[in-house]
C-alpha cells in the first residue's frame, strides 16, 4: 500500500442517502425519475429520464439523488450501469434498483466513480449475485466492497489524471466510430441511389421473381435440441448476418431426425436468399455453402430467387434496404412480436433491371460494404483496446 493510504469500505466513506415522503409532497411538484434503463451503458450518462409527480409514481422511485452521488445498478450488477450524479439531476429521483453512494468530506466524488468502474468490483460481485431470472446483489454487498483511499490532497491529482487519460481514449474510439458511421451513411446513401428505379427497369411483385417461399418448423416442439447425436445447425434470426450465416457455440443443434424433416420443408439450396420475418424484421442472409445441416427455424423465410431474372446478391441487397424495409413494416402484424404473413411477403413491389446490371450493383456495392465491413472491424478492435487500456490504468490507481 501507498505512504499515507488507507484501505475502506465504501460503507464507511459514504454517507447515508435519504428516501422521499410522497405523503409529504405537493400534488403538482414534479421530478425526474432515473430507472435503470436511464443510465447507458455505453457513456455512463443518464438519458431521457421521465418526468413523474406523486400520483403517477412506481412503487420504486423512492431514492432522492443529490449532485456527486455515485448510483450502481445493483439488478444484473454485471452490465455495469454505473454513473456520477451532476448539478442537472441534483434532488430528483432514482429507483430502489440502485444503490446510492453518497461520498463524505474526506473522498472525492469522482475517485468512488473509478473505483466501480475497474474490473476488481466486478470480479467481487459476480460470485455474490443471487437470482436467476434478474440476478442482484444487496446495498450491503456493494458498500463492503474495499477500495484504497489515498489522503484527499493526492484525490484530485488522481482524478485529474484519470479524466485526462480517460479523455484521449475516448477521443481515439470516437474518431474510428466517426469513420464507421461516415462509411455507413455513404453506404446508405449508394444503395438508395442505385436502386433507384431508372429508364428500362420494372417494377414486379416479390412473388413473382423467386421460385417459392418457404419457412423452417419449430424443432422446439418437433424435437429434442442438443441431444448426443445432434450435428445440424438450427438457424434462427440471430445467426442471419446479411451475406453470411453464422453459427457459433450458442447456436441450436438438432440430430438427423430433424435434419431430414426440417429439409423436406424448406429444402435450402445454395444462392437461396433467408429473411427474417418474425420478430426482429428484415435481418438476411445468402445461402453461399452446401447447406445440407442447416435447418431454419419457422418465422425464417427462404426464397429461391429466379436466377435467369434476378441476381441473389442484387436481391438481398434490395430486401434488406431501408426503404424495403419500410413496406413490410407497414405490413407487418402483431401486438408482441411482430411477423409479416408469407401472403403479404410476396405481394411488395420490387424494381428489377436488366440481369447485368443487376451483377454490376451488386459488384458496386459489395465493394463498398467490404469497406464498411472493415472499419467496424477496425472499431471493434480499437474499442477492445481502449477498454483494455482504461483497465490498465485504473488498476495502476487501484490496486
Amino acid at each position: 500500500m501507498k505512504k499515507g493510504w488507507e484501505y475502506k469500505k465504501l460503507g464507511e466513506v459514504c454517507r447515508k442517502s435519504n428516501n422521499i415522503k410522497w405523503d409529504d409532497v405537493p400534488n403538482d411538484a414534479s421530478y425526474r425519475y432515473i430507472d435503470l434503463t436511464s443510465v447507458d451503458r455505453s457513456d455512463l450518462c443518464i438519458h431521457n429520464p421521465q418526468y413523474i409527480k406523486k400520483d403517477n409514481a412506481p412503487s420504486r422511485a423512492k431514492q432522492i439523488i443529490k449532485a456527486g452521488d455515485i448510483i450502481f445498478a445493483t439488478t444484473r450488477p454485471t452490465l455495469r450501469r454505473v454513473s456520477l450524479i451532476d448539478e442537472k439531476y441534483d434532488g430528483d429521483i432514482c429507483s430502489t434498483g440502485f444503490c446510492v453512494l453518497r461520498p463524505n468530506v474526506d473522498v472525492k466524488s469522482k475517485l468512488i466513480f473509478y473505483a466501480l468502474l475497474e474490473d476488481g468490483f466486478y470480479k467481487y460481485i459476480e460470485p455474490l449475485q443471487t437470482g436467476a431470472n434478474y440476478p442482484a446483489v444487496t446495498d450491503n454487498i456493494v458498500k463492503n466492497y474495499i477500495i484504497p483511499i489515498p489522503p484527499l490532497s493526492e484525490q484530485q491529482s488522481i482524478v485529474d489524471y484519470l479524466d485526462s487519460a480517460f479523455a484521449k481514449i475516448d477521443a481515439m474510439k470516437a474518431n474510428a466510430g466517426k469513420a464507421l458511421n461516415e462509411a455507413k451513411a455513404l453506404f446508405q446513401a449508394s444503395l438508395k441511389e442505385m436502386l433507384e428505379p431508372k429508364e428500362g427497369w420494372e417494377e414486379k411483385k416479390l412473388g413473382d421473381v423467386i421460385e417459392h417461399l418457404r419457412t423452417g418448423l419449430n424443432p422446439r416442439t418437433h424435437f429434442k435440441l442438443n441431444t448426443p447425436d445432434a450435428e445440424g445447425f438450427y438457424i434462427t434470426v440471430r445467426e442471419l448476418k446479411g451475406f453470411t450465416i453464422e453459427p457459433d457455440e450458442k447456436t441450436d443443434k438438432v440430430n438427423r431426425a430433424a435434419i431430414k424433416r426440417i429439409n423436406e420443408r424448406s429444402n435450402l439450396k445454395i444462392g437461396d436468399v433467408l429473411f427474417s420475418g418474425t420478430g426482429t424484421i428484415g435481418k438476411t442472409a445468402l445461402v453461399s455453402e452446401l447447406p445440407e445441416k442447416w435447418n431454419i427455424k419457422e418465422g425464417v423465410y427462404a426464397m429461391t430467387p429466379k436466377h435467369s431474372e434476378l441476381d441473389s446478391k442484387y436481391f438481398i441487397y434490395y430486401i434488406g434496404s431501408e426503404f424495403f424495409l419500410r413496406l413490410v413494416n407497414d405490413k407487418a402484424a402483431g401486438t408482441g412480436v411482430r411477423s409479416i404473413p408469407m401472403k403479404e411477403l410476396v405481394k411488395l413491389p420490387i424494381s428489377i433491371p436488366p440481369l447485368t446490371e443487376q451483377h454490376s450493383i451488386a459488384t458496386t456495392l459489395d465493394s463498398l460494404k467490404s469497406k464498411v465491413d472493415r472499419l467496424q472491424a477496425n472499431y471493434e478492435k480499437i474499442s477492445q483496446e481502449c477498454d483494455a487500456l482504461k483497465q490498465a490504468i485504473l488498476r495502476q490507481v487501484f490496486e
